[in-house]
């Protein structure tokens, strides 16, 4: 059999084994998500505790707080952030509503973050990943989601940091198309083909910054750079 037909097919197989554990991750995301309120509200009450930078403190109320090193407090958003900054319920402490007084609220913890120094990014898996190709958007007055939240020393130290998307990585923003992530650009994809796939949501209208391809020019650019073995190989 000729050999660029057996790494084809060895190829195809490869995909098709990611996709197989793409969609068992996304699965086990679903599971975490639902379970995680549930464990939540089995935190008990704590009257006296010694609070530490990263904590997640949790009042009467369901509004949940991060600790930061000043020892000031911002609220988590929603669930997706909890879950996208690596807490579980194992890190959140029950107080009682004249301990958190005691803490000023200095605004939100939101998936968005950004270095004292300009550098921005996006949180997600216990990660921050390097995202200053949204700065235009981020900075724009009228940006929806707001400013971004600080980067603090306890985040800095404690969120890995990853350069860039990885090829092929799904991105959808508020329901809109899913988009494949191509060599700092976007490709159109055919989202019933990804049903079982991770999707990563990013904020509204930073997919903007990326130019767009057509799926042929993308299927081109892969032969070239990634596949050159196959360019002049007879296959069609």
């Amino acid at each position: 059999m000729n050999s660029n037909i057996v790494k084809l097919i060895l190829g195809l197989s490869l995909v098709g084994t990611l996709v197989i554990f793409a969609g068992m991750v996304a699965v086990l995301a679903v599971v975490f998500r639902a379970e995680f309120p549930m464990q939540l509200s089995a935190v008990k009450l704590q009257p006296s505790v010694e609070l530490r930078p990263g904590m997640v403190l949790k009042g009467p109320d369901r509004d949940m707080f991060y600790l930061t090193p000043e020892h000031t407090r911002r609220h988590i958003v929603d669930m997706d952030t909890f879950i996208a900054f690596g807490f579980t319920p194992a890190d959140v402490v029950k107080v009682d509503e004249t301990v958190l007084a005691t803490i000023p609220l200095t605004g939100d913890l939101t998936r968005l973050v950004q270095f004292e120094q300009g550098n921005l990014y996006w949180v997600m898996d216990g990660q921050r990943w390097l995202v200053n190709e949204w700065q235009p958007v981020v900075s724009r007055v009228d940006y929806a989601d707001g400013a971004p939240a600080p980067l603090d020393d306890w985040l800095q130290y404690n969120l890995p940091v990853r350069l860039y998307f990885e090829q092929g990585m799904l991105l959808q923003s508020e329901g809109g198309p899913v988009y494949a992530y191509d060599f700092n650009t976007i490709t159109p994809t055919n989202q019933v083909e990804y049903a079982q796939a991770r999707i990563i949501q990013v904020p509204a209208d930073v997919l903007t910054v990326y130019p767009r391809q057509h799926a042929p020019e993308a299927i081109a650019r892969y032969l070239v750079t990634a596949r050159p073995s196959l360019v002049g190989s007879g296959l069609k």
